[in-house]
């Protein structure tokens, strides 16, 4: 993504699709990040894309795995 404009959108996205989720992109890391509430405290996760990112939140409510 070039622009702030289109970063800007691509959180909003994050956010309407996960509405307690915080998410922006990082200039200076060129990474994206999103800070996840989970039941044990908030969890800090980050992805080379946006893509990647919403596939990190998904997986990290998915966590800790239920036991049988």
């Amino acid at each position: 993504m070039n622009g702030n404009a289109d970063e800007h959108r691509a959180a909003q996205g994050i956010t309407q699709q996960f509405p307690d989720v915080q998410a922006w992109y990082g200039q200076h890391t060129r990474e994206w990040w999103a800070m996840v509430p989970l039941r044990d405290g908030p969890r800090l996760l980050s992805a080379p894309d946006i893509r990647q990112l919403r596939e990190e939140i998904i997986n990290a409510r998915a966590w800790p795995w239920r036991h049988r």
